[in-house]
């Protein structure tokens, strides 16, 4: 075979040679793809995840190397090529056969998903001798509904018995108390957290070290394809020791939270009565009972890091087919014009015979001959390169039809998705909720949510700030404060003890709720968030939320922040009796409305220059009126409504200009007014804080003067105007132009400021 396939043979086999090196056993692992594909989008989804997951955990036990059936498939499209270009004396018999040894797998491992009825599913592990086939393990995980069954918890259940099997038949060596740890989740202190992260950091070193040593000036094609080899080995090997320790890493942290949050509830416990003691913690068992419950709720579609990173896998999948693809052809163009180069070289060297000759110089006729003959060769050589091409096209086609279609399979379930992110505990990863130390003088408690998905990857606007909300005293004690008697403010301050309580311990007594949908965008090659709901509910009582924000509310120009259930009359004698210290704190009670769309999107609450708004509101221009007959002061109001990008409205205008000398008439002229009114219609666009417009408007119009009734002149108003807007939170100020053809008394245009009001 041409040298440069036989050097991607080469490649491929000690490229897996490479995994295997250091390994005692080699497991090649299937999918059932046969019910794989029975499958609906969604379940596949949940598979494929699960499949992912069981590949990760195999990779902990050091001794076990893996080849997977996209591996294999690739290997036997190429030694397939090999056997028979070898047969066609393109290439080397011994090539072609000899190039995978100690590739082999020992075990094939096949995983395979069963109908258990009822909704319910199970996998299937079978493990056979690869010569024989015959079998020699067989495990089954639980039987669950597919969601719970994909789970990380259950699958690397079902990875440790598979282990556990392979290492009483002495196929690997004793499973280590780390990775039994980490796959039946036994060992949750953040000592051994920190271990872990402290393990994995170190491999990662040590890998990133061994891989800056390579050299990549090898002597012969085989050293650099081995040292190729060993560069993929390692990268492979940094890859998985950075996966691990961002788990390990985030492990550890959510530990750290929830022994910070136990530690704290056990010493305000201390100081609790015993009647006390025994109602809170008999609160917190049915808090706990109730979170539970809420966490027990299957998942009706796979969870978003799942998803991305499924896509991602996909994109990356595809463009190495296609970049495979691409090497392949060049391989394939430049096999050929080797060998056609060789050739016409050959024939260009053959020496002329006597018959071609005249006077010792080749005939016209030799020449064309020769001619036709390299022609001839060219010819065939082409033909040969093409249908290379196109055997190459034609067979990675369906492979790369079907990565395209699983990408777009994907991306179209994750668009259509909508995705549902609870605080459910205090130490959840993407959406927390916190709530202050009760404010005396508001008599509420702040809440805050905070969502953040820093550990998915290429998430557009990860941070989302989300609305404050207050809740009352009234609405969690379910008592108006009695702050008259000192009986009742004793009872006041006992209530307000204990329902701070309920906020501190590590069994949530609220959640937060948000629902987003997310979208790819292909330009810039990142994923955008659009948040739909956000809720906030008392685990115990999870029916019906405390309150509500939908989408207009999140994605608008001011968003209010909610202080529920707080009666106007009780904060207002509250407000008497709490006079607002010198001091306040950084929210106050006249503090409330002050989330906007910029707090939002985390911009800052202090820029003096709010995020732009469309042009909607009510507008006041002030402009110098400039006509063919008059010239002097002009207003005009505005009112406007419309999106982000369209406006429309109506607005009037009003002048009393001064007529120009050369038409005054003291006798018919004396007073002198202007009026007209247009339906317009534009166009803003918002660049940081500046706001770019521009109009065009139909109306009426009229001109009077000595009496409104005398001598008027009126008809068709037609305008176009534009100008630039300063936005300043609700407020706008600018510059305006205006032309204005009025029929029957020409133009006239305007110049001035304009200052709107935008809502």
């Amino acid at each position: 075979m041409k040298k440069r396939i036989l050097s991607l043979i080469v490649f491929s086999f000690i490229l897996l040679s490479g995994f295997a090196q250091s390994k005692e056993l080699i497991l090649k692992v299937t999918l059932d793809e046969k019910k794989y594909s029975s499958l609906d989008q969604n379940s596949k989804a949940f598979v494929s995840s699960a499949y992912m997951k069981c590949l990760q955990d195999f990779t902990m036990v050091p001794e076990i190397s893996l080849r997977t059936s996209d591996i294999d498939s690739e290997l036997r499209e190429i030694q397939k090529q090999s056997q028979i270009d070898a047969a066609t004396g393109l290439g080397s018999e011994n090539s072609a056969y000899a190039a995978d040894k100690g590739s082999r797998a020992d075990l094939v491992l096949k995983i395979s998903l069963a109908n258990a009825g009822n909704n319910n599913y199970q996998f299937i592990c079978t493990i056979s001798e690869i010569e024989t086939m015959n079998l020699i393990i067989s495990e089954n995980s639980e039987r669950l509904p597919i969601a719970e069954l994909t789970k990380d918890q259950v699958v690397d259940g079902f990875v440790y018995k598979i282990l556990t099997a392979l290492n009483k038949r002495n196929y690997i060596s004793e499973i280590s108390s780390d990775v039994r740890n980490q796959l039946l989740h036994l060992d949750s202190s953040e000592e051994s957290f920190r271990k872990y992260v402290q393990d994995y950091t170190r491999q990662l070193e040590e890998a990133e070290a061994e891989l800056a040593k390579l050299q990549n000036d090898a002597a012969t094609e085989q050293e650099r394809i081995e040292l190729e080899a060993q560069r993929l080995a390692l990268q492979l090997k940094i890859e998985m020791a950075e996966k691990n320790r961002q788990i390990a890493e985030e492990n550890l942290r959510r530990q750290q939270a929830e022994d910070a949050a136990n530690e704290k509830r056990q010493k305000e416990m201390e100081q609790m009565q015993n009647t006390q003691r025994e109602k809170f913690l008999k609160d917190i068992e049915a808090i706990e009972a109730a979170r539970a419950e809420l966490r027990k709720q299957a998942l009706t579609s796979l969870p978003l890091k799942k998803r991305i990173e499924l896509i991602e896998a996909s994109k990356g999948n595809l463009v190495r087919l296609e970049k495979q693809l691409e090497e392949s052809l060049a391989q394939n163009a430049a096999y050929y014009d080797q060998k056609m180069e060789a050739e016409i070289t050959a024939v260009n060297s053959e020496p002329w015979r006597k018959a071609d000759l005249s006077n010792g110089e080749p005939t016209v006729r030799a020449l064309n001959y020769r001619n036709q003959q390299i022609e001839k060769i060219r010819n065939k050589y082409e033909s040969q390169k093409k249908t290379g091409e196109n055997q190459l096209k034609n067979a990675a086609k369906p492979t790369i039809d079907a990565c395209k279609n699983q990408l777009q399979a994907n991306l179209s379930d994750m668009e259509k998705t909508t995705y549902v992110f609870r605080s459910i505990d205090v130490t959840d990863d993407y959406l927390s909720l916190k709530v202050s130390e009760f404010d005396g003088a508001r008599m509420v408690w702040d809440v805050y949510s905070d969502f953040t998905l820093n550990n998915i990857q290429k998430i557009k606007n990860s941070n989302i700030n989300l609305p404050r909300v207050s809740l009352s005293y009234e609405l969690m004690t379910g008592s108006k404060p009695d702050l008259v008697s000192e009986a009742g403010y004793k009872d006041y301050q006992d209530k307000v003890d204990m329902a701070d309580l309920y906020f501190r311990t590590s069994v949530p007594y609220l959640y937060s709720q948000l629902s987003i949908k997310v979208s790819y965008n292909s330009v810039n090659d990142w994923y955008e968030i659009k948040p739909v709901m956000f809720k906030i509910f008392r685990t115990q009582d999870n029916k019906k939320a405390i309150v509500s924000f939908s989408e207009s509310d999140l994605i608008s120009s001011v968003t209010k922040t909610k202080e529920t259930n707080t009666k106007e009359t009780g904060a207002k004698e509250t407000e008497k009796e709490n006079p607002k210290p010198k001091t306040s704190p950084k929210y106050d009670e006249d503090d409330d409305d002050y989330a906007t769309i910029g707090d939002f999107f985390d911009f800052s609450r202090s820029s003096f220059f709010g995020s732009p708004k469309p042009r909607r509101g009510l507008f006041a221009d002030i402009t110098y009126l400039n006509g063919s007959l008059y010239q002097g002061m002009n207003l005009n109001f505005s009112v406007l409504t419309g999106g982000q990008v369209v406006f429309f409205g109506i607005d009037a205008d009003l002048g009393f200009p001064w007529i120009k000398d050369e038409y005054k008439n003291p006798n018919s002229w004396s007073s002198f007014y202007l009026f007209d009114v247009n339906l317009i219609l534009g166009v803003s666009f918002n660049i940081l804080f500046l706001r770019p417009y521009a109009a065009v408007g139909i109306g009426y119009y009229s001109i009077g003067h000595n009496k409104l009734s005398d001598n008027d002149i009126y008809g068709l108003s037609l305008e176009t105007l534009a100008g630039l807007d300063i936005c300043l939170g609700p407020y706008s100020i600018g510059g305006v132009y205006r032309l204005k053809f009025l029929y029957g008394s020409g133009f006239s245009n305007a110049m001035g400021v304009s200052l709107g009001i935008n809502w």
